[in-house]
């Protein structure tokens, strides 16, 4: 993995500033995966893309034109070492990814530089961070409720909203999430009629496969994906 520069994050509505991590190059190794596309990989780590102003509260998308500068590592190092109270002397803290209920509120107020291309990498992107609980718990099929009744709600609301989004694509990506959302919402059956039409089932064989497995078990839950 080869860290690259640090980006200063200006919000556009307020112009206090945050900081950004980025990437210059990494790899997959040891990363795990999982049905719902998300990716966790400790060689290849994911920055945030929608965050929250520290300061005035708005929610943001992070692009071209609100990085306002870029700083090479080794300088943020020598500030936060030579910095008398230990902390960031750049008076700027880092930009963290969104909470479930942080989510909601985006979609609800919306991007204050956003536009309606947003509402579908908002939606799986919350999609994802309700899934985190189910990887952070490693819960099966088998394991207690883990949402509650608003959660659930909130979950499967999102869930459909996503499905009518997608429900023109014939891309192959799609129709492999599409199929995971109906498993999640536990219409296994439509989630079997969409795996049939996916072409390229050798890319996706995996996939695939634990995806069948996790409907003929009755698992609504996301699972990781064997790709030993």
């Amino acid at each position: 993995m080869n860290p690259g520069p640090i980006e200063i994050v200006e919000c556009p509505a307020c112009g206090e500033c945050q900081l950004r991590k980025t990437l210059l190059s990494g790899n997959t190794l040891g990363a795990r995966f999982f049905t719902d596309r998300k990716r966790i990989a400790p060689m290849l780590p994911e920055f945030p893309t929608f965050v929250k102003c520290h300061d005035c509260g708005v929610f943001f998308k992070i692009d071209d034109k609100v990085i306002s500068n870029r700083v090479s590592r080794i300088e943020v190092y020598k500030k936060l070492e030579h910095s008398e109270t230990g902390k960031n002397s750049f008076k700027m803290p880092f930009v963290q990814f969104l909470t479930v209920e942080e989510y909601l509120q985006a979609l609800s107020k919306g991007l204050c530089n956003g536009n309606k291309k947003d509402i579908l990498p908002l939606r799986l992107s919350l999609w994802r961070k309700y899934n985190d609980k189910v990887r952070e718990k490693r819960v099966t099929s088998s394991s207690k409720k883990l949402f509650n009744a608003d959660e659930k709600n909130s979950y499967e609301d999102n869930c459909r909203k996503i499905l009518s989004m997608k429900a023109k694509s014939e891309e192959d990506i799609d129709f492999l999430i599409c199929a995971e959302l109906y498993r999640n919402i536990g219409e296994f059956d439509k989630c079997k009629t969409i795996l049939d039409k996916i072409k390229d089932i050798k890319r996706y064989e995996r996939a695939i496969t634990a995806i069948k497995a996790a409907c003929d078990t009755g698992n609504m839950f996301t699972v990781e994906i064997d790709v030993e």
